[in-house]
């Protein structure tokens, strides 16, 4: 069995830090991902939906506010991934699919 030496552990803090510095990380991309939507999309539509979140394989949910627009959405789906690959291709995001969620849009 392995010994474990005090010095193999993080503090909390530590831990802590990292996962605020993660948190902001997210953030800020998903910032960056309304405002490129909002550029891609069009204002009519971009009201209508929103991008609620970017996860680690890639994939970019967008909250639609209804049935109807996430179902027109998917229609464009190939288009508007080819839209928003253009848009973020130099700033080190790499959208590799949207998935459309029917909710209540967050808007903050």
């Amino acid at each position: 069995m392995k010994k474990i030496n005090h010095s193999d552990f993080q503090s909390i803090q530590e831990i802590l830090s990292t996962l605020a510095l993660d948190v902001k990380i997210s953030e800020v991309d998903t910032e960056t991902l309304k405002t490129v939507w909002r550029e891609s999309i069009g204002e009519k539509i971009s009201d209508l939906s929103s991008p609620e979140s970017f996860s680690d394989d890639g994939i970019l949910t967008i909250a639609c506010e209804s049935s109807l627009v996430a179902n027109e959405l998917y229609l464009e789906c190939n288009n508007l991934l080819q839209i928003m690959r253009e848009k973020t291709e130099n700033m080190g995001i790499e959208i590799k699919g949207l998935k459309f969620e029917t909710k209540k849009i967050t808007r903050g």
